[in-house]
């Protein structure tokens, strides 16, 4: 018996802007060359021939339109069996003509139906607090629906989603569907997916065609609203031909992407997700019925066709391609591969033996082809080119890789964070960085082991309509499936495929299709397709067209426009670099054929070859030029990508190029040809600018992050500190960054924005910094109120200051640098042309006093750069990078600098906000009269802190002229504009007051160093891991404590604990260390591998493992403030508990009130009652003396299991300890109004204070 089946079993088309078209790839990308070719795998094929590869001069048509991919689908025999296994080896093709089994084939006819359902489905969910990918549908889950309503923006979300997704009139409008189309014979006439033809199946049972009449076909209509369509209306999804041997082809739209317009409008505004929008991709069934010349009919087992975008780089190999995510799939969960995986057991055979040709060598194969499309620096180009070179003789352990886990992420492992891993691309949803599948790793992983772990060539010979299989999905991305662009994430559910495929007939990778009920009297007036396949919903019945691809980017272009490179999601802590997407399927940077040099050979310049121009962005011109590095290579509107996609340039290997790139001396007869394995971009449309060249990487992402304020939560620098400290540097150096002017905009407006929500929030701004409506006296009573605290504070004694010795100040010192390198920088731009008035002249002679009046002794700046050097700190000079990135200076330490120099770009803009800094800095110098007093104390210089207090003053100095500049202003906005230009300006001068003074974490930060500075080990395992780049390469095979030197360095601490214990470290001896003897000049190979501050800190470091740990001090919140949060923690299952209504505490009255009452009222008011002697309760002071901590919650006590728990506004201590911590400073109450706390705040009222959070710098120098 004789089965058939369709191959590929998934084939993909592609689309493009011309009527002609070029038959997709049936070899894969990046394979050797074969049959004595030059070629590698993956190009397309030119129609009319079986395999012949396309040329350079195939790409477009006549007029320059890129040519369409078209999905060749072929059938094949196979001999019936019981049960199979994979690959089976065999397979025939069949065409029209041929024998089987005794029998003739007179005619094929191919039914495919396909449809686009993106507008009537879910979003793509990227959202971080909320499932991602498949888990947005896993566990009763649904993302929101795209287009919640038709008629109106930003509807909300429908409750029953999948209801809504089924209503009639929105099947009928949203799904775009031509209906099911018949095609036979051999070269037959095209038959297209359009409104106009009719739409046809082949019912076999009849044995016939028939034709539908009234099939309700439906494509994008003026009944939604104006249409807008870009580059022409979508009214085909393309047309079926036959060549001449009746094999089909499947051609696709025409890259179209047409809008429906609300209130006018049609935004475009999202990378993946946009309402209103429609694209002419599409996905469905194929089937195919054999008619034999006796009559008689079979059918074949059926395939997929998708439509999807162009390819740019058809030869270069993804890194993790469509097929090695779904082999690992029907790996490790349908039981593809016994041998390789232990499904009953879930693990890997360590026996498994991978072979090199077809499980090895393409990972290193894509690996080294990279440079090509991405813009990889030099280093990276050599590193990645060195896989190449590797082969199955070569013995692992003697090349880069080996240690593999210091070079790739193991999938097994949660390291997707880990940015110095391999690949260097994004991953998934929910994941940072890109990891190997985990049957690649396993491949690997077994290959590392060594000669002997592994076999030479390739593994089971393919059938031939196997490897078309495996061909079409290797030529596709995985791997970073949020979407992809090709298929998507549901590749990875079994649910659904074709199961159990041992016994189907159809074998492995088939697409489960859903029975359509095709019926000729179907009428036009209801939909035919249903909302279809829903993963772990819906998802038993198959797949109906249109059910792949509605998972994709709408329109795909927005997602292919901005998959360039982007800093990680989710953020990695600390990283800016840039990362990118899936460059192999969507080119990054390229080398342009026609800007081959020829010059001398870099090693000889005797001799001269060809040479590379330099790189361009695959997407480039007009509308493309960026200031950040996140955003290059890529549309800024993205729109423009829907009027130039099809420019896009493409990659192609050299002698794929027509006409051949050569180099001719003499009489024709000296000819050099381009080298071989270059891969060049050819027929590109696009002309650069020159505005935005391409920079190897690393690249660092500056562009700053603006989360909400209303929350006052995260904030640009603590999501991307990084990014602020580099607009440090390019708005110290803006000539040579004029784009950085509009991230200073977007972070100026940012923290105004939260200075105004924070001011107007009584729970986290202490009452001096909440906002009040201006008068004249009530601003002089603010300043006078705010003046009395700060005086206040200055006279108080402190017994417990935070800055205790001269190192202490010297880190103060060295940390304020940032900001007062830039003294005065806010008033830099204060001066303009022209007449002046009195407001500007007070501003002005305040900048020049900060600027020192032209006297270089007098420059605060310099006064203050004098102060680090009499310390011994010699900072690297402001303006370079080594200043902006200097690890040694905390990310916060640039916060305020950033945003004084940011906001000074547009001093016209926002001169009531720089009005309002002023009056703050001015105004509250006298909070350094602490920091003065400590200075002389510790026999250091104070003259900076003196001269600030004396020139500073409220009573004649720059106080008193900020505070009188802000009432001249106003009092002119008042003759100008009346009362409510007042209130305006106040408003916004208030802004700038609060947001000078508060924003930021530089003063928590800073009181965290010095309270809890990073210990020594934990220096150490930062050094470690700062060494990695370079240190995990450079081990060869030598080993620490029997582990891979090379792969300890991705597992830091176990490094860190491994020196100890190998005798490279010897507690308490640095001198006679075996490190130490190895960093030495006369014996060392590591010689000034370490600076002298690591040199010194390995000192320390081995020095204090002889001593006891020290204990950890407590983190977290003031005792009375600890003590009020585990009130509050606890109040929920303590206030209605049946012992708290059986015993009671007496008021300050001596009246009785249940324990149940006193959960009821404040925390200050329960502490109060607690402490009170009346109670007997507590002993302040005194633990142990106290029967609320020996009795009550003391472990075995009545309270004891409640009191067990984790304190979780207190870090490491459980609400017990904080209780015992309360008593033993004696009981202190909270405040009853938020103060402001400064670095200087004497210890008594910080330990009363109700948060505990310092805002800001801490301190105005």
């Amino acid at each position: 018996m004789t089965t058939f089946r369709i191959h590929p079993a998934i084939g993909i088309a592609r689309v493009g802007n011309s009527d002609g078209y070029v038959i997709a790839p049936e070899t894969m990308a990046g394979s050797p060359p074969a049959d004595g070719s030059k070629l590698t795998g993956g190009l397309p094929i030119r129609p009319g021939t079986a395999s012949e590869s396309i040329r350079s001069s195939d790409l477009r048509d006549a007029s320059g339109a890129l040519k369409r991919h078209a999905a060749r689908f072929r059938l094949f025999s196979y001999k019936d069996s019981t049960s199979e296994t994979w690959p089976r080896g065999d397979g025939d093709e069949v065409r029209i003509g041929d024998t089987v089994d005794g029998r003739k084939i007179a005619d094929i006819i191919w039914t495919v139906h396909v449809a686009n359902k993106k507008t009537n489905w879910f979003v793509l969910a990227e959202e971080d607090d909320k499932p991602q990918g498949i888990a947005s549908y896993a566990d009763g889950n649904l993302p929101d629906i795209r287009n919640p309503s038709l008629t109106q923006t930003g509807a909300p979300q429908p409750v029953d989603k999948l209801a809504v997704l089924a209503l009639p009139d929105r099947l009928r409008k949203l799904v775009i569907d031509p209906g099911p189309r018949v095609i036979s014979g051999k070269s037959a006439d095209p038959v297209r997916f359009d409104a106009q033809t009719s739409a046809k199946y082949f019912d076999i049972a009849r044995g016939a065609t028939v034709e539908i009449p009234h099939y309700p076909k439906s494509f994008p209509c003026d009944e939604l609203g104006q249409i807008e369509s870009p580059s022409g209306l979508i009214d085909s999804l393309g047309e079926l031909r036959t060549d001449s041997f009746g094999r089909l082809l499947v051609l696709g739209g025409r890259g179209r992407a047409v809008a429906w317009k609300i209130a006018g409008k049609s935004p475009l505004d999202d990378d993946v997700n946009n309402d209103q929008w429609f694209d002419d991709t599409s996905d469905g069934p194929v089937s195919a019925t054999i008619v034999f010349d006796d009559g008689t009919r079979e059918s074949a087992h059926g395939a997929w066709v998708t439509t999807t975008d162009p390819s740019f780089a058809p030869q270069i190999l993804n890194v993790v391609s469509m097929w090695d995510d779904v082999y690992d799939v029907w790996v490790r969960q349908l039981e593809l591969a016994p041998e390789i995986f232990d499904g009953s057991s879930e693990v890997y055979r360590e026996t498994y033996k991978p072979t090199f040709d077809d499980q090895i060598a393409p990972i290193l194969r894509s690996a080294s082809q990279q440079h090509w499309i991405a813009n990889l620096g030099q280093t990276g180009i050599s590193a990645h080119a060195a896989l190449a070179k590797i082969t199955a003789t070569t013995d692992p352990t003697g090349t880069s890789l080996a240690g593999l886990s210091a070079v790739f992420r193991d999938p097994s492992q949660n390291q997707t964070s880990n940015t110095t891993l391999m690949p260097l691309h994004l991953g998934d949803a929910g994941e940072a960085m890109l990891s190997l599948r985990k049957t690649q790793h396993f491949f690997l992983s077994q290959w590392n082991k060594g000669i002997g772990h592994f076999l030479a060539g390739a593994g089971s010979k393919l059938g031939p309509g196997e490897f078309l299989d495996k061909a079409s999905l290797v030529n596709c991305i995985g791997g970073r499936l949020s979407p992809g662009i090709d298929l998507t994430f549901v590749m990875r559910e079994p649910a659904l495929y074709e199961l159990p495929w041992k016994t189907s007939g159809g074998g492995p990778f088939r697409i489960r299709a859903r029975a359509l009920a095709y019926d000729a009297n179907l009428v036009g007036d209801k939909a035919f397709l249903s909302v279809g396949y829903v993963p772990r919903h819906d998802d038993q019945l198959g797949l109906e067209p249109g059910d792949l691809s509605k998972f994709m980017a709408l329109p795909w272009h927005t997602d292919y426009n901005s998959c360039a490179t982007h800093p990680p999601d989710p953020a990695v802590p600390g990283n800016r670099t840039v990362f990118w997407s899936w460059p192999a399927q969507r080119p990054v940077a390229v080398y342009d054929a026609s800007q081959l040099g020829w010059g001398p050979h870099s090693l000889d310049d005797s001799t001269n070859v060809f040479q590379l121009g330099p790189q361009l962005w695959s997407v480039r011109g007009w509308g493309t030029d960026a200031a950040d590095a996140e955003n290059w290579g890529r549309y800024q509107e993205r729109k423009d990508m829907l009027y130039n996609w099809h420019r896009i340039g493409t990659v192609l290997q050299s002698p794929a190029i027509e006409p051949p790139i050569q180099h001719i001396e003499g009489d024709q007869q000296d000819i050099t040809n381009a080298p071989e394995d270059w891969y060049l971009e050819v027929e590109s449309q696009l002309r650069d600018t020159g505005r935005t060249p391409v920079t190897p990487f690393p690249n660092y992402a500056t562009e700053i992050t603006l989360p909400d304020t209303a929350q006052l939560g995260a904030t640009p620098d603590s999501l991307n500190p990084n990014a602020v400290r580099e607009l440090f540097y390019q708005l110290l150096n803006v000539d040579e960054y004029p784009g950085a002017l509009r991230n200073a905009r977007r972070y100026v407006e940012f923290w105004l924005k939260w200075a105004e929500a924070f001011s107007l929030n009584p729970a986290k701004a202490s009452y001096d910094r909440m906002f009040f409506p201006f008068s004249a006296p009530a601003l002089e009573a603010r300043m006078q109120l705010i003046y009395q605290e700060l005086s206040d504070d200055a006279d108080a004694p402190d017994a417990d200051p935070l800055f205790k010795t001269p190192a202490d100040m010297v880190t103060r010192i060295k940390q304020f640098t940032p900001l007062n390198l830039l003294d005065g920088a806010w008033l830099r731009n204060i001066a303009r042309t022209g007449p002046t008035d009195e407001v500007r002249a007070l501003l002005f002679s305040i900048w020049m006093d900060e600027f020192g009046d032209g006297e270089v002794s007098k420059n605060h700046c310099n006064i203050y750069l004098d102060l680090c050097h009499s310390v011994g700190f010699y900072p690297p000079s402001l303006s370079s990078r080594e200043f902006a990135f200097d690890t040694d200076f905390l990310d916060s330490a640039f916060t305020v600098p950033t945003f004084e120099l940011a906001i000074s770009q547009f001093t016209e803009d926002y001169y009531p906000e720089i009005l309002g800094m002023t009056l703050q800095l001015e105004w509250e110098v006298l909070g350094l009269k602490p920091t003065r007093d400590l200075l002389v104390n510790f026999g250091l210089n104070p003259h900076f802190y003196v001269m600030h207090i004396g020139i500073d003053n409220a009573v004649n100095g720059h106080g008193r002229r900020a505070l009188d500049a802000v009432l001249l202003y106003l009092q002119s906005i008042q003759e100008a504009g009346g009362s409510n230009g007042v209130a305006g300006a106040w408003r916004r001068i208030w802004n700038g007051y609060v947001a000078f003074g508060q924003i930021g974490s530089f003063g928590s930060d800073l009181y965290n160093l010095i309270k809890n500075p990073s210990s020594l080990k934990q220096r150490m395992i930062e050094m470690i891991k700062s060494k990695a780049d370079f240190g995990s390469r450079n081990h060869q095979t030598h080993t620490l404590g029997g582990m891979p030197i090379n792969e300890l360095f991705a597992v830091p601490e176990q490094f860190l604990n491994i020196m100890v214990t190998s005798g490279l470290l010897t507690p308490g001896d640095w001198e006679n260390s075996r490190l130490n003897q190895l960093i030495q000049f006369q014996t060392g190979p590591m010689f000034r591998v370490f600076t002298d501050d690591e040199i010194a800190l390995l000192s320390d470091y081995t020095l204090s493992l002889s001593s006891p740990p020290k204990p950890t001090p407590p983190k977290g919140l003031p005792a009375a403030a600890a003590m009020e949060a585990v009130i509050n923690q606890l109040k929920p299952q303590q206030v209605g508990t049946a012992g708290h209504t059986a015993h009671s505490l007496k008021d300050d009255s001596g009246i009785d009130h249940t324990v149940s009452w006193w959960f009821d009222q404040s925390p200050r008011t329960f502490m109060k009652a607690l402490a009170l002697p009346l109670n007997n309760f507590i002993s302040p002071g005194n633990p142990a003396a106290s029967a609320f901590f020996t009795h009550w919650i003391a472990p075995g006590g009545p309270m004891g299991n409640v009191f067990d728990a984790a304190a979780v506004a207190s870090p490491g201590m459980t609400c017990r300890a904080v209780v015992e911590r309360w008593i033993t400073k004696g009981c202190p109450l909270t405040d009853e109004v938020i103060r402001m706390l400064r670095l200087t705040t004497p210890s008594t009222k910080r330990a009363r204070h109700r948060t505990g959070r310092l805002y800001g710098m801490g301190s105005v120098h």
